[in-house]
């Protein structure tokens, strides 16, 4: 398992796996990278530490380098960002995102209101994302539950 990066605390590394890819078609994984590298460089900018976060959240679901590239290059291409289609997915991917937005300790305005966007788009209002963002905080040190907690709030917000 690779090192977990300064944004994720390193007890992380063990349970990284558990995260987000018991369910996760090789599909959906490259796309969950390539709205990872959009969202990261949002604001024009890449923090160390994002970059960081992605290129272990790449590792821990089993994407190689030669893999990375391309989807870097597919992530700087235009067109519409792939997207989760199923509730448990869409919350796991916004809370890749909470975890990538918050790396280098400080979520930027530009990147709050892109995250408002996507979860506009997966059929949130402020109100679920601010219940989202603070279930996310309160467990983010225990990975191994993120997955049942997506699930959980899926069920709230989707029916």
């Amino acid at each position: 398992m690779p090192d977990a990066p300064l944004g994720v605390p390193a007890d992380h590394k063990r349970k990284a796996g558990l995260m987000a890819t018991t369910k996760l078609s090789r599909q959906e994984i490259e796309d969950r990278i390539v709205l990872l590298l959009r969202m990261a460089t949002a604001d024009n900018e890449l923090a160390d530490s994002e970059a960081e976060f992605i290129v272990w959240r790449a590792q821990t679901l089993g994407v190689n380098d030669l893999d990375f590239k391309a989807l870097l290059q597919k992530a700087t291409t235009q067109g519409p960002p792939p997207l989760p289609k199923d509730g448990p997915g869409k919350i796991m991917m916004l809370f890749d995102i909470l975890y990538l937005v918050s790396a280098d300790g400080k979520i930027l305005n530009s990147e709050a209101l892109e995250l408002e966007k996507i979860a506009k788009t997966f059929g949130l209002d402020m109100e679920q994302l601010t219940s989202l963002s603070a279930v996310f905080f309160m467990n983010s040190d225990h990975p191994e539950r993120m997955e049942s907690v997506a699930e959980d709030l899926a069920k709230k917000f989707y029916g």
